[in-house]
């Protein structure tokens, strides 16, 4: 039987800064046609949540979120899974065109979004991994890594830059990451074969002779666009995440650029769920093959606005967890 009554949600009413995210009850999800319900152990933030919440003005109250992990309460028929099993996933709903999000102690989920957790991970800090893990997922699906290739990740020490190190090497790629001062050490010890500090080198003049194969930008804009088309081969791709900001003429320019060969193939991506590629992941990491990277975690309930704050100065290692119960 679903559980019935309310649950908690972090919402916010409108735009703002991180007062404006507050706790209230709201009633626990119908479980839809195809759809399971779980009770949330963890989600996480991520750059997303904070520049819709401070910037969008659709579909208000907005839940934030978009990552699912927690144990399966109510489930159909016919369904692979089973009431208590652990799953994590991602949903959509992290995005302007929804209200609902996973700052939530119950989500009603698409079957298809979900996967078995790693048995080795705990949930509560699972609500890591789908969003920014398939990200990365989604841009490397049409990169044709070989051993050797060439990889420049922009902003390396991310909660997504660290899937894509970890995942071009595992792949057998030539890895070049870059990050601030501080954090060059650390792209090392994740795999990167050489890093560049950004805030000293031009990585366009640095790599000007040794051309890339691949370039994955989850920064975009003017600082890390400038100058790529010199420093990446045509038969390549640069894929460019989606930000707030972004200059869709220059999306166009450098999309029909690759399309007529006259440039890399060029993507701009908003990541999508798919549970096939998630259980991919997760196998991977429960393989050892694959880590996860926690800067730290905050309670979801009592320390939000803290967690926002801290992701929007920029300097999270990995990812940001927002624990709702303890595993």
């Amino acid at each position: 039987m679903a559980p019935s009554g309310t649950m908690r949600v972090v919402v916010y009413n409108q735009p703002g800064d991180a007062s404006v995210l507050k706790v209230e009850e709201r009633p626990i999800p119908t479980r839809g046609d195809g759809e399971i319900l779980v009770k949330q152990y963890g989600t996480s933030v991520n750059p997303v949540d904070f520049k819709m919440r401070s910037s969008n003005k659709e579909n208000l109250p907005k839940i934030p979120g978009g990552d699912i992990s927690g144990i399966i309460e109510e489930v159909g028929s016919g369904s692979k899974f089973k009431k208590g099993d652990r799953v994590i996933g991602l949903a959509p709903w992290f995005w302007m065109s929804f209200k609902e999000g996973t700052y939530a102690e119950y989500v009603s989920a698409k079957e298809e979004w979900l996967a078995y957790c790693p048995k080795s991970l705990p949930l509560h800090e699972a609500g890591q991994v789908p969003l920014v893990s398939l990200t990365c997922w989604q841009a490397m699906s049409d990169w044709n890594i070989r051993p050797g290739s060439r990889v420049l990740v922009h902003a390396g020490s991310s909660g997504v830059g660290t899937w894509v190190l970890q995942t071009a090497k595992l792949r057998g790629a030539h890895v070049v990451a870059t990050a601030g001062p501080k954090n060059q050490e650390f792209l090392k010890e994740l795999g990167a074969d050489e890093t560049i500090n950004y805030r000293e080198q031009d990585f366009a003049e640095v790599y000007k002779d040794k051309p890339f194969d691949y370039i994955f930008d989850s920064v975009g804009g003017e600082n890390t666009v400038k100058g790529y088309t010199k420093i990446i081969n045509k038969s390549g791709a640069y894929t460019e995440i989606a930000n707030n900001g972004t200059d869709q003429n220059r999306v166009k320019e450098y999309t029909e650029m690759g399309k007529k060969g006259e440039g890399a193939k060029y993507k701009f991506m908003i990541v999508e769920p798919n549970g096939k590629w998630m259980q991919e992941i997760a196998d991977l990491i429960e393989q050892g093959k694959l880590k996860c990277v926690k800067d730290r975690s905050y309670d979801l309930f009592s320390q939000v606005r803290e967690a926002h704050e801290f992701q929007e100065t920029g300097r999270a290692r990995g990812k940001v967890i927002l624990e709702i119960i303890k595993e």
